[in-house]
């Protein structure tokens, strides 16, 4: 899985025509004989009924699409390429302990 110049080994994926949890589709070997990621499950998420609700989730790359933000590709090192999923929170106090900026649009 890769993105821009860095890219991270990944297991779990093929075009075999079967749908897992994790299953990535690859491109064409590139010219240093790599294959990167480019397609598959792009957001999955684990939920757990109980209460209170616990669920988990990665996503391939990084939440953000901006170069400069520290979540560009840090999904992908971090979690996506060992296969690991990070905890979602479902309780504002939960949320609360990871909020890094905020924005706020119009009167409140």
């Amino acid at each position: 899985m890769g993105r821009d110049e860095s890219s991270w080994p990944l297991g779990g994926g093929g075009d075999y025509g079967t749908t897992t949890l994790r299953n990535i589709g690859y491109g064409r070997e590139r010219s240093d004989h790599t294959r990167w990621g480019e397609r598959g499950q792009t957001s999955t998420q684990v939920i757990v009924l109980s209460k209170p609700v616990q669920s988990w989730t990665y996503v391939p790359i990084g939440q953000s699409d901006r170069p400069n933000s520290p979540h560009y590709r840090d999904q992908a090192q971090k979690l996506f390429s060992p296969a690991r999923l990070k905890p979602t929170w479902w309780l504002p106090e939960d949320l609360a302990e990871h909020i890094e900026s905020r924005t706020v649009v119009g009167n409140q």
